[in-house]
This record gives C-alpha cells, sequence and structure tokens, in this order.
C-alpha cells in the first residue's frame, strides 16, 4: 500500500514543476523564451512563481536576466516576490536598471525596493543604470533617494563605471546629483583617470570569413566630451593614481589624442614624473604613440 501511495504522489506532481539539472521549471523556461501566453497559462494552472534554480533564480530574475519586460510584468502582477535572493548576484531591481526596464523598475520602488538593494559585489542598482548608460533609470533611482557615491567591493562608484563605460548622458546625471570626483577605485584611480581610459582608440575585429582569424585595427576617437565636462566641473587635472599616473600619463600611455588635448588646455603638467620617474610623453614613446609624444614634447 505505502508503494502505491507513494506512485500516486509522484503522478500527481503537475508536468509545470518538473526540473531539468539546472533546477529550471517550465516557468523559468517561458521567462527566459519571453513567451508571455505559455507564462500567463503555467502560472493559471499553479506553477510556482518563486520556484528558485542554481544561484537563486527565480522566473522573475530570468525574465529580467533576459530582457523580456513583458513577462516580468506579467510574473510581478501575479505576486512574484521582489525579495532580493543572495545566491543570485543582481536583484531584479539591479536587472531592471541595467535594461532601463521602467515599468519594471517603477512597480519595484512602488513595493518597498530599496533603492540602493546590494548585489553580491556590493554594486547598486545605480551602478547597473551607469554602466549602460540607463539616463531615465538613474534619474528615478535618485530621485527614490539612491547614493549617488556608493562604493562597491571594487570601490567603483556610479560615477567611476560611467566614465569607465565613456557614458556622457549617466556621468552627466551623477554630477547634476553632486557624485564627488574625488573619489578613488582601488588603484587610486579618480573618475577623470577613468574617462581618460574610455578615450582610448576603439578596437574593431576585421573578419573576411566568420569563424576565420581577423585582423584588428584601432579606431582613434575624434573628441574628449567626457574629460571636458569633469574637468569643467572641477576635477583635479594632475591627480595621482597608486602608481603616481596622472590622467596625463594615462592618456599618453592608451593613445587618447583628444584626452591629451584636452588636458593640456586645462594646464596638465607635462613635467610630472610617474613612480617609475617617467614623463607622460616617455609612457607615449614606449607605447608607440609618436604624434602623442610629440605633442607633448
Amino acid at each position: 500500500m505505502a508503494t502505491d501511495a507513494g506512485a500516486a504522489t509522484a503522478s500527481a506532481t503537475p508536468p509545470a514543476e518538473a526540473r531539468d539539472a539546472s533546477g529550471w521549471t517550465a516557468l523559468h523556461r517561458a521567462a527566459q523564451a519571453g513567451d508571455v501566453r505559455e507564462v500567463e497559462a503555467l502560472l493559471a494552472a499553479g506553477a510556482d512563481r518563486e520556484a528558485q534554480a542554481r544561484h537563486g533564480m527565480t522566473p522573475l530574475l530570468v525574465a529580467l536576466d533576459y530582457g523580456h519586460e513583458e513577462a516580468a510584468l506579467v510574473l510581478l502582477r501575479a505576486g512574484a516576490s521582489t525579495a532580493p535572493h543572495a545566491a543570485a548576484g543582481d536583484t531584479a531591481l539591479h536587472l531592471a536598471a541595467r535594461d532601463g526596464a521602467m515599468q519594471v523598475l517603477e512597480i519595484l520602488l512602488r513595493r518597498g525596493v530599496a533603492p540602493d538593494v546590494r548585489s553580491s559585489s556590493q554594486r547598486t542598482p545605480l551602478h547597473a543604470a551607469a554602466k549602460y548608460d540607463r539616463v531615465e533609470a538613474i534619474a528615478r533611482l535618485l530621485r527614490a533617494g539612491a547614493d549617488v557615491d556608493a562604493v562597491a567591493d571594487d570601490a567603483f562608484a556610479p560615477l567611476h563605471v560611467a566614465c569607465a563605460e565613456g557614458h556622457l548622458g549617466a556621468a552627466t546625471q551623477l554630477l547634476a546629483a553632486k557624485a564627488r570626483l574625488d573619489l578613488r577605485t582601488r588603484g587610486g584611480e579618480t573618475a577623470l583617470h577613468w574617462a581618460v581610459f574610455a578615450n582610448r582608440p576603439v578596437e574593431m575585429h576585421i573578419y573576411e570569413r566568420l569563424g576565420q582569424p581577423h585582423k584588428t585595427t584601432f579606431i582613434p576617437q575624434r573628441e574628449a566630451k567626457l574629460v571636458e565636462l569633469l574637468l569643467a566641473r572641477g576635477a583635479a587635472v594632475d591627480a595621482l593614481d597608486d602608481q603616481k599616473n596622472t590622467p596625463l600619463h594615462k592618456a599618453a600611455m592608451f593613445g587618447a589624442e583628444p584626452a591629451v588635448r584636452a588636458l593640456l588646455a586645462r594646464g596638465a603638467s607635462k613635467t610630472a614624473r610617474n613612480g617609475e620617474g617617467l614623463l607622460a610623453h616617455e609612457l607615449a614613446s614606449r607605447r608607440g604613440n609618436s604624434a602623442i609624444a610629440a605633442l607633448l614634447r
């Protein structure tokens, strides 16, 4: 009798709750595909909207991770939990901010999700929005009280992230909210150092045939608007990182000629020596940036 009862219980398990090797249910897979009708059908059939797969991924997190806002909205309207899942890394609010999914972001904030909720790396949703230049999400998070100078495990604040990615719009928003220019990442770099990094020539891979070896070329940038913005807002032009490199040293190393010109226009020192005792023009020569070396000499 016990065996028969056990078999009956197993056969009563809804197909929607069957899991694959990663712990995904049919609802996870429908969320991944952004199949709104299937998500609705599975929820109506009683699928567990809080089922956690590997790394704590719920169907809501899967929908957002794959950029399917409509599927995420269906799950939220069905009562999907907005509580962070520690094992999942990024929270729903991080993913909504990353993609600029404003309807989801609004619901999450209205339901009480903290605008400064932390990921496993201690980044906030504002970091995610800054990385992908989601200016509308940045503005909404700031209105909700997000800390513009929140620092993650790697010591990056949102402004550092925006500058490293070369996002003028995001940086402008953050500076308008009084983001600090003197905060430093682990190597002592300021936001200006990272803006110079983002001004380096863009690496392009040229394929004659996909899957075959490619050629690599570097396309110089023509402007340094982000560098100019930071300087105009009072960034220290000769700030030193932990290796005593100024932004001019970095620009010389990276071949960022527009940044070199912008820094020189603001009085950057050409005679400052870094921790190796090198001038900016010597670093440019070492890296083969002869035009910049000549400009600096």
